[in-house]
């Protein structure tokens, strides 16, 4: 079949939508800052029942605080939320808290959402990035996620309503880049363990719904994060993002997303039966390269296109009104996409000038 075609056909079909109700019960794991606090946030405006993890109990506490504060400003004072510190890279860690949750929230077993959010980067030059480095990557990223969906998983098949797991990749999950090697092999981990853990369940427990989360470049800690694994002096005079309707949310990282509106397309996406989710405009560009031409995608020429395409998606969001403060309507990334391609277009005519 034509290239178009294909993209589509090959595209995991979308489940039963899942509505998120007050009175459910979740656990997100990384809720300290970032997407994982902006999902918590918009989840408890809705009344649902939270388990809140971080390796920074304090960053976890001060979430709580803020979810009870919009639990309460939307009426549901009955909603829990409950902190808990956990390294994601310890198994013991994360069944504890798996343990914790399912004794104080849902003492039934079943639990309807799980976000295995937790993640760091690191970026250097693959050679200079000390094996304890590149170990500590994986193991947040990748074997954070696989323990969080190991722990969980009972809970979420018990819940026979329908229940969901959502696993953070990135757009890195599917499109290296350079210099960041660890964290690429780590989020394409993800994306195969997330593909083949949703075949699986597909099969054998149709009713819990697996969504890989694909982010592109969003205005969070993670940028500062990753600083403090490699350059730990150059990261202490970075500002960070606390998250919350009342912090402030700009680091100077020039991102058409922040937390807030990267979260909302999660939550939106969850409810809308979404397997797989693609935010930022560059998001899409990228897994179109990668898919119709992937020797393009990882040439020289490639690069470019991205550089163009990604700026043009940043210079026409804010006329679409896709702003940092706003929450996107669906399908705008699409749009923005769209225009994005374009820049593709002109770079695809000049590639057999192009030395791959």
């Amino acid at each position: 079949p034509p290239p178009a075609v294909f993209v589509v056909s090959c595209a995991p079909p979308a489940l039963a939508a899942m509505k998120f109700q007050a009175g459910m019960v979740g656990a997100i794991t990384g809720a300290g800052s970032g997407f994982g606090r902006e999902m918590a946030l918009l989840l408890a405006q809705r009344g649902v029942h939270l388990g809140l993890a971080d390796i920074n109990l304090a960053a976890a506490d001060e979430t709580v605080a803020l979810c009870e504060a919009a639990a309460k400003a939307a009426g549901f004072r009955e909603a829990k939320f409950m902190a808990k510190i956990c390294d994601v890279g310890s198994s013991a860690q994360v069944f504890e808290f798996a343990d914790f949750v399912k004794s104080n929230l849902c003492k039934d077993g079943k639990i309807d959402f799980v976000a295995a959010n937790a993640g760091i980067g690191a970026a250097t030059d693959s050679l200079a990035e000390p094996v304890e480095v590149m170990e500590k990557v994986m193991r947040i990223n990748l074997l954070g996620v696989i323990y969080t969906s190991k722990a969980f998983l009972p809970m979420l098949i018990e819940q026979k309503r329908g229940s969901c797991l959502m696993l953070l990749s990135s757009t890195a999950g599917f499109m290296a880049h350079g210099r960041l090697t660890s964290y690429c092999a780590s989020k394409f981990g993800v994306t195969g363990f997330g593909e083949s853990l949703m075949k699986e369940l597909r099969d054998d427990h149709p009713h819990v719904q697996v969504t890989l989360v694909h982010p592109s470049f969003c205005d969070t800690n993670i940028y500062r994060n990753s600083m403090a694994v490699t350059y730990p002096e150059l990261s202490k005079g970075l500002p960070t993002t606390k998250g919350g309707s009342q912090a402030p949310k700009k680091t100077g990282t020039g991102c058409l997303h922040d937390g807030a509106s990267a979260a909302a397309i999660m939550i939106r996406g969850v409810e809308r039966g979404a397997t797989r989710l693609l935010i930022s405009p560059e998001a899409h560009l990228w897994d179109f390269m990668v898919r119709v031409a992937p020797r393009l995608a990882h040439s020289k020429a490639g690069d470019y296109i991205s550089t163009v395409g990604a700026s043009l998606a940043k210079r026409i969001g804010p006329w679409t009104g896709l702003t940092r403060a706003g929450v996107p309507s669906p399908g705008l990334d699409r749009s923005l996409f769209a225009a994005a391609a374009a820049a593709a277009a002109a770079g695809v005519a000049g590639l057999t000038r192009a030395r791959l």
